[in-house]
């Protein structure tokens, strides 16, 4: 039995799934296993390069310390090694010939402009700099220009440290995220299917239209994206089914969002035009939408997040996913084919990220929009109400009494009917006493006239400021 070799055995069908989601190293190092691993075919079949590198030294700090000659060495050697890992890249390009899944992921303690080569800033169509962009390179391959899966992931010691320190229930709080600029020109647009993009800290619009025909998934992660520029990535995918957003700084510039105009008035030392109070969202294909701990501002220069109300227009979605601080949402329409909502409710902060107490909220009139109770109530109710189609819900509220309807005519007003609730799970805080919190299951029992499970995870008010 020890010497089988049962890897021959397996059909090249098997053996290509197998590689294609295999790095490339290892991808590679598999030939050693089998004698069929070694076929020419089969290696050239799988379709998927993984490109990784690891930027471990502060190189813009040892370079401000040095001069002369030495400071012209250690760029050299620095571009050297830079220039190195691109070409390996186009000959794994190049090898593999017909290239359909690619990633591009970078991990670096520092800073990684330099070994980027952003394009300049201020050249908002896209156009390259003196230096060339690192990821237009790759992308503008010929081997590239079939891809159906692109991934991007740069991922800094400010990334890490955020996933492993930061409080669960809080939105993002810094002001802009991301390391590179990507141009939707320079993407593969007749095949491109799936688009992963990991702190990516603009999006250009290609300098002529163009339309993403097989795009069905994107999902953007730590990064900053214009409103504007996100809803012409979604405009132009027609059959874009997955819209998936995490920890996204949303840059709501000005109705018109015009970059040039808040360029502009930076530049004379002015104050930007008021960002809207009110934004559209369209996701005319999507089935599943998820906004998941992003923040709203008005530029990347506010000091807090924006007070906006959404209007999402999602006529087919399925699933919708919502965590966050609680803002005035609407569904227009009300999508009539929704399966599940997870909505998970933040408590409120200031504008250095402290959680407000309970007891003090109702007393500060300059947040009314996070801090009045009966504001947030209806803005609770009425953002449950537009997702009442909804078959699944899960809910997740820091203090249950919030959501309390005490009065008769406040329930005839705002509960809604969960005509179609099969499963509802619900989670929260609670004080110890008082009756609010029962109120509040009531309601929603009172909702869903069809409900059929309900699960109920409730925690004292006591317990989870001891586990704080």
């Amino acid at each position: 039995m020890a010497g089988d070799d049962r890897l021959s055995a397996l059909p090249d069908q098997l053996l290509r799934r197998v590689l294609h989601f295999a790095p490339a190293k290892e991808a590679a190092s598999t030939r050693a296993l089998s004698r069929r691993w070694r076929s020419p075919l089969l290696r050239s079949s799988g379709g998927a390069v993984n490109l990784e590198t690891r930027l471990e030294e502060d190189f813009e700090r040892v370079l401000a310390r040095t001069w002369g000659e030495q400071r012209k060495s250690l760029e050299a050697s620095f571009l050297s090694r830079r220039n190195a890992f691109v070409s390996a890249a186009q000959a794994a390009l190049a090898a593999d010939g017909h290239v359909t899944r690619l990633t591009l992921r970078v991990e670096f303690e520092f800073d990684v402009s330099r070994w980027l080569l952003h394009p300049d800033d201020h050249k908002r169509d896209g156009s390259p700099s003196q230096d060339q962009d690192v990821i237009a390179t790759l992308l503008s391959h010929p081997a590239a220009r079939r891809v159906e899966y692109l991934r991007l992931a740069f991922e800094g010691r400010v990334l890490r440290s955020y996933e492993l320190f930061n409080d669960a229930e809080r939105e993002i709080a810094r002001k802009e995220v991301g390391e590179y600029t990507l141009s939707l020109g320079s993407l593969p647009w007749e095949t491109l299917r799936v688009l992963d993009l990991t702190s990516c800290r603009d999006i250009l619009p290609p300098a002529a239209a163009v339309v993403f025909t097989q795009l069905s998934s994107t999902r953007l992660r730590h990064c900053t994206v214009r409103l504007g520029a996100l809803q012409s990535l979604i405009d132009a995918a027609p059959a874009l089914a997955t819209v998936h957003l995490e920890s996204v700084v949303i840059i709501i510039i000005a109705p018109t969002d015009d970059v040039s105009q808040s360029s502009h008035h930076a530049s004379r030392g002015t104050s930007p035009p008021t960002p809207p109070t009110e934004v559209v969202l369209r996701c005319p294909a999507a089935t599943v939408l998820v906004l998941d701990m992003c923040s709203w501002r008005g530029n990347n220069q506010e000091e807090a997040a924006v007070v906006v109300a959404v209007e999402i227009r999602a006529p087919k979605l399925r699933y919708f996913l919502y965590r966050g601080l609680l803002r005035r949402f609407a569904m227009s329409p009300r999508p009539p084919e929704l399966a599940r909502a997870d909505l998970h409710f933040f408590q409120p902060c200031d504008k250095n990220g402290n959680k407000y107490p309970r007891g003090r909220r109702e007393h500060q009139s300059d947040k009314p929009n996070e801090l009045d109770p009966h504001r947030n109530l209806v803005m609770l109710w009425q953002f449950l109400q537009d997702l009442s189609s909804a078959k699944e819900l899960k809910l997740r509220v820091n203090h249950l009494e919030d959501m309390a309807v005490l009065s008769e005519a406040g329930r005839v007003e705002l509960l809604p009917v969960f005509s179609n609730l099969d499963r509802l799970e619900l989670q929260g805080v609670h004080r110890p006493k008082g009756k609010s919190a029962a109120v509040a299951i009531a309601n929603l029992l009172r909702c869903s006239p069809v409900l059929r499970h309900l699960r109920i995870n409730l925690t004292t008010a006591h317990h989870a400021a001891t586990r704080v």
